[in-house]
């Protein structure tokens, strides 16, 4: 009965109690909204993501960047990649460590010459249909979800992705909630606490009630 009773305190005191979770949440929040999150030099919004260019292994640009793959912890795991300078009409999807890709200025970095890459055409374009199966995301598809809590009211809908520096991995979301009195009010949430499935066959972004609840909180109060 003693070691019963021992076990039990010393698994409750390692517990995380519930103020321990809120103020964790709200530190999180805290620190991706501290300047505003779509004027923050640390992230990349859609629209430099959209603007980045696939380079060759000599600086050369072979094409653009349509889209990326994402792993639920938020890395890049391959790229959409348009070769309309190498003359290939088609859209391949390229992986991130098998390709040897690096991330630059102004784009990524193919560990290839270009006309290694045209060699390599016909196999990369054999792949595309299995590139997008398993636990990934599409960078893309994120846009415009609507964001819900696990009752199902709704709260938003995402606005924006945020991405580190080098464009390597998702850092948040940009939200915009519409939820009672609250208009249209902007808030970055960090990647790890969106749920990607689907209710009534519709794709969303589902919070847990009391991340929900953290994220009204914080649009009030700040």
């Amino acid at each position: 009965m003693r070691l019963f009773l021992t076990v039990l305190l010393c698994t409750f005191i390692t517990m995380p109690t519930m103020a321990q979770n809120n103020f964790a949440q709200k530190r999180v929040l805290n620190e991706l909204n501290r300047i505003k999150p779509l004027q923050n030099p640390r992230f990349e919004k859609i629209e430099d993501f959209r603007a980045r260019r696939m380079l060759d292994s000599a600086n050369k640009v072979a094409g653009e960047v349509e889209d990326a793959l994402v792993s639920k912890n938020g890395n890049i795991t391959s790229l959409l990649v348009s070769f309309d300078r190498l003359r290939l009409n088609n859209e391949v999807y390229l992986n991130y460590q098998e390709l040897d890709i690096g991330s630059v200025s102004t784009g990524y970095r193919l560990g290839f010459k270009s006309e290694e890459v045209t060699e390599l055409y016909p196999s990369l374009l054999a792949n595309i249909e299995t590139a997008g199966q398993g636990d990934v995301l599409s960078l893309e598809s994120m846009l415009g979800r609507q964001v819900v809590t696990r009752k199902g009211t709704r709260l938003g809908k995402v606005s924006d992705v945020l991405l580190n520096e080098s464009a390597t991995r998702i850092v948040g979301l940009y939200l915009n909630i519409t939820h009672k009195t609250l208009r249209n009010e902007g808030i970055a949430i960090p990647f790890g606490a969106a749920n990607f499935t689907q209710r009534n066959t519709r794709n969303v972004v589902m919070l847990e009630q009391g991340f929900a609840d953290e994220v009204i909180s914080f649009i009030r109060n700040r």
